[in-house]
């Protein structure tokens, strides 16, 4: 098989680099996937520039796309924040598909909002967009990878590293998944060569699942490698939604923090252990091996940091 050929839009931020710098590490690049083109609108930032350093090719462009920049691409993969709006969103995906796209990869990568049961705007413009995106004759993948396993240890989430507290909303029993940022990478690098070489053997929805845990497992794991006790509370789920629902009446513009910690404590949204598709991007972990926060808390000797 040739190489696919892949543009990715958000490559310099924080999902961005790592996952650029698995597309173009050995084991996709340059066998399976070539050319890596980052669109970014400095193409001379130092972010860019390392990136170029590892093999990429750097495109200008200014929003809304031209066509013309996707020009022999295979899939478009977006990775882009929150901010950008539903009209940006989708005149990003329809310049894609005018110029010749066969597979678009949107910025979703967590939380499988879609049965969360309550309104935000963040996640009714995404899915908004998804809706959109399925009209224009490509093929559209969206990838749900619950929480990343190093944004799990950061404050906002509940985790609070020099106190040695973690908060969960729910019980601190409750299991949701998690996924490291390279897992998630390496993932969405297989879902777009599998889509470019055959649509049909890739769902529009891919789960990604790399361990059930709960807080009580979170503090476990980081107490036996750094020997130091952490305390574990939880909070009420029905008091911390009503309080959170309260202030921000229709969550249109609540905090999107607070919402993801709901969805930690909400099972049918949170934990994706008997339903994945991580045999096929990952068939036996032939390919690699999951990381877990056991992995993860080894690593740093159970001195985490506030990852981002």
């Amino acid at each position: 098989m040739s190489p696919i050929s892949i543009a990715i839009a958000g490559a310099t931020g924080e999902l961005g680099v790592p996952m650029t710098k698995v597309l173009l590490s050995e084991l996709f690049f340059p066998e399976k996937i070539n050319p890596v083109v980052v669109l970014s609108r400095n193409p001379e930032s130092k972010k860019a520039q390392e990136l170029k350093a590892l093999g990429a090719e750097i495109a200008l462009f200014s929003e809304p796309f031209d066509p013309a920049v996707f020009k022999g691409i295979d899939v478009f993969l977006s990775v882009l924040g929150e901010s950008l709006s539903l009209e940006e969103r989708n005149r990003n995906a329809k310049a894609a598909a005018d110029g010749g796209v066969k597979v678009y990869i949107p910025s979703e990568f967590g939380f499988d909002h879609r049965n969360m049961g309550f309104h935000h705007g963040l996640w009714d413009r995404k899915t908004a967009h998804e809706r959109y995106s399925h009209t224009l004759g490509i093929k559209v993948v969206s990838i749900y990878n619950g929480m990343f396993i190093e944004a799990a240890f950061m404050a906002v989430y509940g985790a609070d590293l020099t106190n040695r507290v973690y908060t969960s909303v729910g019980s601190p029993s409750h299991k949701f998944t998690v996924v490291s940022e390279e897992d998630i990478a390496r993932s969405t690098a297989r879902v777009a060569i599998l889509a470019a070489e055959n649509p049909n053997s890739v769902p529009d929805i891919v789960r990604l699942h790399g361990q059930s845990i709960s807080f009580h497992d979170m503090a476990t794991a980081v107490s036996r490698e750094s020997g130091e006790l952490v305390e574990v509370k939880g909070l009420g789920y029905d008091e911390f939604k009503e309080r959170l629902f309260r202030a921000s009446p229709g969550g249109a513009n609540g905090n999107t923090e607070d919402y993801v910690r709901l969805f930690e404590g909400t099972s049918t949204v949170s934990d994706f252990s008997q339903e994945n598709e991580n045999e096929l991007v990952n068939p036996g972990q032939s390919l690699w091996k999951w990381t877990t926060i056991e992995d993860y808390a080894r690593a740093t000797k159970g001195r985490l940091r506030q990852h981002y």
